[in-house]
């Protein structure tokens, strides 16, 4: 790919471009189909995008944002709101 009219190789383009998964801190550059979820201002990764207590994915069940942490609707239910 490019940047700026410059070539890049994708691991090259992925360490110094690329958006990072705000789970793992992983490299997201859709260069091979790869999947990712964005809310705000943070992105994850497809597998990544998960409860932050329990676990589960997130992708199609929705979320509820929590601070910093994305929960499922049943971890939000037993939060504490602040």
């Amino acid at each position: 790919t490019s940047k700026n009219g410059q070539p890049f190789c994708a691991s090259c383009f992925g360490q110094h471009f690329a958006r990072r998964c705000a789970a793992c801190a992983g490299a997201i550059t859709g260069l091979t189909g790869t999947k990712y979820c964005v809310y705000e201002d943070r992105s994850w990764h497809r597998e990544c995008f998960v409860c932050s207590a329990c676990k589960s994915p997130l992708i199609a069940c929705g979320f509820v944002a929590h601070g910093t942490h994305v929960l499922c609707p049943t971890c939000a239910k037993d939060r504490p709101t602040c």
